[in-house]
């Protein structure tokens, strides 16, 4: 929403010029930026493992120290850094051509 509100419109070509290159914040603390050269957002990617019961107590610090009995659940997460995963850009669009992978 802010980015409507900082265009000050609905207008999609007014939001486009805001939002490019534009970093957000989920209230999590997840940072996505907007590449601008083709709109894709750029952020870390998490890797879940799924673990059983009773190793739960990695992720579940009450007791009964686990999510669900019986089957497995979250448990360690990995965070890979944006700059390890960016999403592919097609350097054949204009207004990608010469740009580094960050969209620069």
């Amino acid at each position: 929403m802010s980015v409507v509100e900082r265009a000050k419109s609905t207008d999609p070509e007014e939001i486009i010029k805001v939002w490019e290159g534009d970093s957000y914040q989920y209230l999590s603390g997840k940072v996505i930026r907007m590449r601008p050269c083709d709109h894709k957002a750029i952020q870390d990617l998490a890797i879940y493992e799924f673990i059983p019961p009773e190793q739960q107590k990695i992720s579940m610090n009450i007791p009964p120290y686990y999510w669900y009995q019986g089957c497995s659940a979250v448990g360690p997460i990995q965070r890979i850094p944006a700059e390890r995963v960016l999403p592919l850009m097609d350097r054949n669009l204009d207004r990608c051509e010469g740009k580094n992978a960050w969209g620069e």
